[in-house]
């Protein structure tokens, strides 16, 4: 008896309980990504029969009508059920069908440990060895995430959105590069080309940061020495900093004047002291690396909240729940 559509219903199950809980816990819509895991599931089982089909051009290029009939001709392919969930959680990120403040490799990330528990169960069917490859790679990356949770200098070297699912696909491109080549050519030219593409987009993750923090790094700077240079005015306006004060013999009017004047003046240095501080910290964590990513849950803020306030360290969810 083959067991593989029981294995493969049960990994369903398991993954999607997964991902709720990994919602829940970002506190994301949950329905929207239990919406967005389904219509990708679809679109993954139908990317999986069309390269299936594409594939294996001897069983159905001579009757179209084959295609439907999948308990008499069954066949999934694994890279096609990939591209067609990524496409589709890619499509539906860009179109913010999940939450604004989520990106699309964020989305991708998401995903990535409930789908290597899916190809657990899906492939303890026919390769129990790959199943026990994935198992090893989900427990490495429950360990990794934890350890980014926990210390900070793991948090600066590997919390980065599309991180986890770059290792996700480098494992999925070798176990099928390994298989293919028992199964033939094709495949592996397919899964070759797969990897192209994804280096092409790991690229391009890497480079788009490094724009905006250009910008960003440029205004806190400027922002660094207009604040300086405020803070020695007003220095200069303090009275108390006039040392010929003291010999006056200035009438209690005056004196209550220029004690006003004191404190209104400290009162703006610290106001601008606190500012410097921030920005200094700002500037500190683009040089280290980790700028962006929240100090509480260690999680790439929202762009939108770094526009709006460049010394953010906290992302909207921390900051609110800080403010309780």
């Amino acid at each position: 008896m083959n067991f593989s559509g029981v294995f493969l219903a049960a990994g369903f199950i398991v993954s999607s309980f997964y991902l709720w809980k990994l919602a829940r816990k970002m506190g994301l819509n949950e329905e929207k990504v239990i919406d967005g895991m389904l219509l990708a599931a679809v679109f993954g089982f139908l990317g999986a029969r069309a390269a299936y089909i594409f594939l294996n051009p001897q069983i159905f290029s001579q009757d179209i009508g084959k295609w439907l009939l999948f308990i008499k001709y069954p066949g999934l392919s694994y890279l096609g059920a990939l591209i067609g969930t990524v496409c589709t959680l890619v499509l539906l990120g860009l179109l913010d069908k999940f939450d604004k403040k989520i990106r699309v490799w964020e989305i991708l990330d998401l995903f990535t440990l409930p789908a290597i528990l899916l190809s657990i169960f899906g492939y303890a069917g026919h390769y129990p060895a790959v199943s026990v490859g994935y198992a090893l790679l989900f427990i490495s990356l429950r360990f990794l995430e934890k350890k980014i949770s926990e210390t900070p200098e793991a948090a600066n070297n590997f919390n980065k959105p599309g991180f986890f699912t770059l290792l996700f696909l480098l494992m999925v491109f070798t176990i099928n590069t390994l298989l293919a080549k028992r199964d033939g050519g094709v495949i592996y030219y397919g899964w070759l080309t797969a990897a192209i593409i994804d280096a092409v987009l790991v690229m391009y993750m890497i480079k788009f940061p490094a724009n905006v923090l250009a910008q960003i790094q440029k205004y806190l700077e400027e922002r660094r020495a207009q604040t300086e240079h405020r803070i020695s005015d007003l220095k200069k306006e303090d009275p108390f900093e006039d040392k010929g004060r003291l010999l006056d013999n200035a009438t209690d009017d005056a004196e209550a004047h220029q004690k006003a004047n004191h404190e209104r003046t400290q009162a703006l240095i610290g106001q601008m002291n606190m500012v410097l501080i921030e920005t200094r910290k700002a500037l500190a964590r683009i040089k280290i690396g980790n700028y962006g990513i929240c100090e509480k849950c260690r999680r790439m803020i929202d762009t939108d909240r770094l526009a709006a306030i460049p010394t953010a360290t906290f992302c909207l969810n921390c900051e609110k729940k800080k403010e309780k």
